[in-house]
């Protein structure tokens, strides 16, 4: 029987990497949902600090850079079908074309610095962490063809998002003064409640 080819993947397989340059490191893998390419961002603080998103074929291949070399962008969220993904650079968020190479600037509010993307299974809303200079982060839907933000003060901004398959529902963990709490946001009502509490003392 003939077994996949398994091979470890280094910073060398990546066209831009600098040799000897110790700083460079892979974060934030994820898988797309089509099984075709796993997702990567690379990061390298010398001479400053540069940031990108690779995808690497997931049955082996190069890797193939998704934003430009000055583009600084650490975070990114793939959608449903595994077609696009919405990464995050410096001031702004934008959707990426995986075959097109096509890149799209959602309309958000400005300053549009999101954090902890989490594309909905349905493909209508992105959640996120909405920072603000001056300004506690909330957790806010997005939806990635109109730019329209739906703040939540009320589910606070948790750490990472999961979403429920049917894209109704988005969960969140949150630290409380005694341990931490599962939430859970509707999102047709916004309501949002308590799944589940981890008392740590």
């Amino acid at each position: 029987v003939d077994r996949p080819e398994e091979r470890l993947l280094t910073l060398r397989d990546f066209p831009d990497a600098t040799p000897g340059d110790t700083t460079q490191v892979l974060r934030r893998l994820t898988y797309s949902p089509d099984g075709q390419w796993l997702a990567a961002a690379v990061m390298s603080l010398h001479p400053s600090v540069q940031a990108g998103i690779w995808i690497v074929p997931a049955n082996g291949g190069t890797p193939r850079r998704t934003t430009s070399k000055d583009a600084n962008a650490l975070q990114a969220s793939w959608s449903p079908d595994g077609k696009s993904m919405a990464i995050q650079l410096w001031d702004r968020l934008s959707i990426v074309g995986i075959g097109s190479g096509e890149t799209r600037r959602v309309a958000t509010p400005a300053p549009a610095v999101f954090r902890h993307l989490e594309w909905s299974p349905t493909g209508k809303w992105i959640a996120a962490n909405w920072w603000r200079p001056g300004t506690p982060s909330t957790a806010v839907l997005i939806d990635p063809t109109t730019g329209v933000v739906r703040e939540f003060e009320d589910f606070s901004a948790p750490p990472a998002y999961a979403w429920a398959p049917d894209g109704k529902t988005v969960y969140g963990v949150f630290l409380t003064d005694t341990g931490s709490e599962l939430r859970a946001l509707d999102v047709a009502s916004g309501r949002v409640r308590a799944v589940a509490k981890y008392t740590t003392r």
